[in-house]
């Protein structure tokens, strides 16, 4: 059955793109004439989503004012994660988790797509989509094992960019979980909170669950996107975006 729901993590500030976040939150900022959300509710609505959980943080009431609670054909629901300023995504994904009784993307709120990057053949357990195409930035990459279903066999935070090889893949921000695996995913997350708190990124759960052999790659091989941390980001995704 495809798939009806999202969530969106849009807790965070933003620091790196001030003062453009200094009074709005960053999922708010433009690329040319449309803000990283709403291109994302596009893209989800074109895709037959009908039930969006937008995790709020900072400035929330913006989000809540621009979008409101029907957005296109989708419903559109509110988690206000109060710990915004001294947690990490892991923290708003396991907030929106515990309600989540249905399969579902996840996106982070910071990444622009380009239409058809989303895939109706998605696996059982969870669904990691990376792009083998990109090198030349830093951040979250996984290796998959191409042999055995895409399975991901390994994963690192990499700043140091001689270190990418080949066979890394990045992480776009987006995941899909089958709802079969939505309480196991909970429980990796309630772990590596006790072990590690709540200011770590969901990538990492991911990482020490690698044995438990139910995280698939999906490969985007190149198609356009772009994650947007700072002011020389948000200039580059408008030239790619224009």
């Amino acid at each position: 059955m495809k798939t009806k729901e999202a969530i969106i993590l849009a807790a965070g500030k933003g620091t790196r793109l001030a003062p453009l976040t200094k009074d709005i939150p960053k999922c708010l900022v433009k690329v040319n004439n449309k803000t990283i959300l709403e291109n994302t509710l596009n893209i989800l609505n074109e895709n037959g989503i009908e039930k969006v959980t937008i995790v709020t943080g900072y400035l929330e009431h913006k989000i809540r004012e621009t979008i409101g609670q029907r957005y296109l054909n989708m419903d559109i629901n509110y988690i206000y994660n109060k710990k915004y300023e001294i947690t990490n995504n892991i923290y708003s994904l396991y907030l929106a988790l515990k309600i989540q009784k249905n399969s579902t993307w996840i996106f982070e709120s910071d990444v622009y797509l380009d239409k058809g990057i989303l895939s109706n053949t998605n696996y059982n357990g969870i669904t990691w989509y990376v792009d083998s195409k990109v090198k030349n930035i830093d951040g979250s990459y996984i290796k998959y094992d191409k042999s055995n279903n895409n399975l991901v066999v390994d994963h690192d935070i990499i700043r140091n960019l001689d270190l990418i090889y080949n066979d890394h893949c990045k992480s776009i921000g987006i995941l899909h979980v089958d709802k079969n695996i939505i309480e196991s995913f909970i429980n990796w997350i309630e772990q590596d909170i006790i072990l590690f708190g709540c200011d770590i990124y969901y990538d990492l759960v991911l990482y020490h669950n690698l044995n438990k052999n139910s995280i698939y790659a999906k490969d985007i091989l190149g198609k356009k996107w772009f994650e947007i941390d700072s002011i020389k980001d948000l200039s580059i995704a408008r030239e790619i975006f224009q």
